[in-house]
């Protein structure tokens, strides 16, 4: 069998969107803090002017933390991008689609190989006897690169097991 390779990333387009969103509420969280004249009301919890101040600066450092964290990746995108390998005895992947630390499973090892919508995005599981895998549709690029990184990898699996998958 040859060597496939798939990329796999986060699309830049959805970081870029949690940027942008992130950054909008950090903006208005940060003009709150400093402008407000008076309590925050949220329903069943009233903070007076100082916790309000303190619960609008909290929003301000949370999703200012992940408007710098998006920026970094948006930057610096080539650190997203681990590609998936089958070779002849494992697959190699990324143990999550935003971390580039590669996860090696044998294809002897592999017990089950599922598929399943997530939030309308494709996944692939796969249950391996030194841990599990789950490769996101989405991060794979396109509906074709999914369905034969799929068909491929129950191949090698087949093929090792000795039957058809």
């Amino acid at each position: 069998m040859t060597h496939e390779t798939y990329e796999y990333t986060l699309t830049t387009a959805k970081g870029f969107l949690l940027m942008v969103i992130c950054g909008l509420i950090t903006v208005w969280a940060a003009y709150m803090a400093m402008t407000h004249n008076g309590s925050l009301d949220l329903g069943a919890v009233t903070f007076g002017p100082q916790g309000a101040t303190f619960a609008y600066g909290v929003l301000g450092l949370v999703t200012g933390w992940v408007t710098f964290d998006e920026v970094r990746n948006w930057m610096r995108p080539s650190e997203q991008k681990a590609p998936i390998v089958l070779d002849n005895e494992a697959i190699s992947a990324p143990a999550q689609p935003d971390n580039p630390a590669v996860l090696r499973l044998t294809y002897k090892g592999i017990s089950d190989i599922k598929t399943r919508s997530v939030s309308g995005t494709r996944v692939i599981e796969i249950r391996h006897m030194d841990g599990n895998l789950t490769i996101s549709g989405s991060a794979l690029g396109s509906r074709e690169a999914f369905d034969s990184l799929l068909q491929s990898l129950q191949a090698r699996v087949a093929l090792t097991r000795g039957y058809r998958y």
